[in-house]
């Protein structure tokens, strides 16, 4: 008798489990509030400024934006807790593309323009004996950010791939190559995102080598980042997705303006002083509705090809979802 029981129990365990999973899955299918990961990247300002209107008139309860890391975004993106991720480098994008089989678009591109506002930067010591990038040959290169190591490497590689065999690349945490650069000066070469770059210059103990160098070296406009989505989230909150680049876009409208509101938010969540963000200028925001020129990613995509080991283009059709940025 026992034994029918543990049977019978085993037997509704299972089927309430079963039921439980659709239940869910269901749950998680129709809900229809759109999940916004915002990076702490410069990249990423528009979707504050979108975040405090939106928040600030009290409007749209069924967006939700969690400030994270890249690295916690990317995971709850993947685990499906997180819809829309604002800034990932391109590269690695393309990365996601292939591994995802076609199952990411990017969307709300940037890129970094040949411009004197900076976006990026090479920094060396005051007292550091380089004119030119080509000094940098046999020199140990630090940066937070793989992708920007990535770039210098394959600019040197192709002006000489022998002396930039020589030189070395290091990737360290944002809060120690500060912390070496400002207080105990072990590092002679950096490559810097804005606003820490600002932050290094002002300090009056390094000097800019080259700024903006991706869009001077490579190509201009230089697709830096971008947001990404899943298709199959695109598809099912494709109303809600439309609507914030609505607001994305009106963002980026006051970000190019100037505007007083736009400012006083970018410092709200950078810190920055009015003073210190002309170097906006030197990102390049786009329009849904504005073609893309794809070549463009092409060429990234070809550099990668051509620099790193096993690397192989994903397919550009699907890069943006049908019916924006000319696709």
């Amino acid at each position: 008798m026992w034994k029918r029981i543990y049977i019978v129990l085993i037997g509704l365990t299972f089927i309430l489990g079963v039921f439980s999973l659709f239940y869910f899955e269901k749950e998680r299918n129709t809900d229809k509030s759109l999940r916004i990961a915002i990076t702490n990247h410069i990249s990423s300002i528009p979707f504050y400024i979108a975040k405090d209107r939106i928040e600030s008139l009290n409007r749209e309860s069924s967006i939700s934006f969690f400030e994270m890391s890249t690295i916690d975004a990317i995971q709850s993106f993947n685990s499906g807790e997180i819809d829309i991720v604002s800034s990932v480098p391109i590269p690695y994008v393309c990365g996601m593309m292939l591994m995802e089989s076609g199952e990411i678009h990017s969307i709300m591109p940037c890129a970094e323009t040949k411009s004197p506002s900076l976006i990026t930067g090479i920094v060396v010591k005051n007292d550091f004996q380089a004119e030119n990038i080509e000094n940098l040959y046999g020199e140990t290169v630090y940066s937070s950010f793989r992708f920007l190591l990535l770039d210098l490497f394959s600019i040197l590689k192709n002006i000489d791939p022998l002396r930039n065999s020589k030189t070395k690349y290091f990737i360290v945490p944002p809060e120690n190559i500060e912390a070496s650069m400002l207080q105990s000066d072990t590092i002679n070469v950096a490559l810097l995102y804005e606003p820490m770059l600002s932050k290094i210059l002002q300090s009056k103990k390094y000097r800019l080598l080259k700024g903006n160098f991706r869009a001077e070296l490579i190509s201009n406009p230089y697709w830096d980042r971008s947001a990404i989505v899943k298709k199959k989230i695109f598809e099912n909150k494709n109303e809600q997705i439309l609507h914030f680049l609505n607001y994305y876009e009106e963002a980026v409208s006051l970000l190019y303006s100037d505007n007083f509101e736009s400012r006083k938010i970018i410092e709200k969540y950078f810190a920055l002083n009015y003073d210190s963000i002309s170097y906006l200028d030197g990102y390049l925001f786009t329009h849904h509705n504005e073609m893309f020129p794809i070549s463009s990613i092409d060429s990234i995509a070809e550099k990668l090809v051509r620099d790193s080991v096993n690397f192989q283009k994903p397919d550009l059709k699907q890069f943006f979802p049908k019916g924006l940025y000319g696709q």
